[in-house]
């Protein structure tokens, strides 16, 4: 009976602290209304190769608003629209249109999202400076890690389920932006790929 009583009290610690952890996360990540940071990427493959390299900004404001334009090496811009999220690709010269829902799963729109929705499909832990988060669903990531510096997000990795890792290394420039700030204009003889459901 007491050994009963003990591993009862275990989980009950356990589901406190994994529920406290996922609260801290998202009580820091709520403290701004908008971010803009530069970015540098980089992407190792299982057996440690570099595979590829990016850089270039983030834009986001609460409730839903979303912009990542990649400069280097190629010119690619991600961001919301309306009900939309827009995909441009300056190489092929092609917008790709997706419904706002399917960006609900970008590791991304985790620091826009208070959603408990959202937070559910994740098991956060502290990690000191950081967290990580696993995904209790998605297959295609096995675990996101997020580290924190004056309480901005610093480093963000993505350890994917095929091997590959992604380290995203933020430097936020300013927390104030407008709903202007999230547009982008793409070229009249751009070809478009309507995805949307």
């Amino acid at each position: 009976m007491k050994r009963v009583l003990f591993i009862a009290a275990i989980m009950t610690v356990a589901n406190f602290a994994m529920a406290d952890d996922s609260q801290d996360l998202i009580k820091i990540l709520g403290s701004k209304n908008s971010v803009l940071a530069t970015f540098s990427s980089q992407t190792k493959n299982a057996k440690g190769t570099v595979v590829s390299q990016q850089s270039g900004s983030l834009k986001l404001k609460k409730p839903d608003h979303f912009m990542m334009h990649t400069v280097d090496p190629d010119e690619t811009v991600l961001y919301t629209k309306g009900s939309s999220v827009v995909y441009y690709d300056s190489f092929v010269n092609q917008a790709t249109l997706f419904s706002k829902k399917d960006l609900y799963t970008s590791p991304f729109m985790l620091l826009n999202s208070s959603d408990k929705k959202l937070w559910s499909q994740y098991k956060v832990q502290s990690l000191g400076k950081c967290y990580s988060l696993t995904p209790l669903k998605d297959k295609t990531v096995s675990k996101i890690t997020l580290c924190f510096e004056n309480n901005s997000v610093s480093e963000l990795t993505l350890n994917m389920a095929d091997g590959n890792t992604t380290v995203y290394k933020l430097t936020e420039k300013s927390s104030a932006l407008t709903d202007s700030d999230f547009s982008y204009t793409i070229p009249d003889d751009a070809q478009i790929d309507d995805q949307r459901k």
